[in-house]
């Protein structure tokens, strides 16, 4: 099974778009991530038409969608290009090629003339934004006077 994206969703957590090559996958089962080594029980399967849409299984071929119970709370577990797969199964499963991790493709700039409002605003902004899209990095510059810097 390989990650093709994710996204959030306020009740069921992380939402993993997925393709199966090899078997099914069921609610129920329980799976391994190559990149993290974390493991997960699937909790609903299914395909987008055009929304989620809940079937028994994804087979062989297939893109689709799971999510899993209890869930994974956090986008930065997803990571786009990663391998699962069933647990007992990591030694005889070769992870796909080319997996590295996403780097970020748009820049942002924002200036105001408050700038420790500013700062407070964004830190909590790209927190968030951090929160609901896995590929995302934030620096955070203000000047007053004088140049600091802060990770956000």
């Amino acid at each position: 099974m390989l990650l093709i994206d994710s996204w959030y969703d306020n009740y069921k957590g992380v939402i993993l778009l997925v393709r199966i090559f090899d078997g099914a996958l069921k609610p129920g089962d329980q799976i391994v991530s190559f990149a993290t080594r974390k493991k997960y029980f699937v909790g609903e399967v299914g395909i987008m038409y055009p929304l989620e849409t809940a079937t028994s299984s994804l087979r062989a071929g297939q893109v689709g969608y799971c999510y899993f119970n209890p869930g994974m709370k956090n986008t930065s577990e997803a990571k786009v290009g990663d391998t699962f797969c069933h647990i007992g199964m990591e030694d005889k499963v070769v992870p796909c090629e080319g997996f590295e991790e996403p780097q970020p493709m748009v820049s942002v700039a924002v200036f105001g003339c408050r700038w420790l409002l500013l700062i407070r605003c964004g830190r909590f902004s790209w927190a968030r934004f951090r929160w609901t899209r896995g590929s995302s990095t934030g620096w955070t510059t203000a000047s007053n006077n004088s140049s600091q810097t802060t990770e956000v």
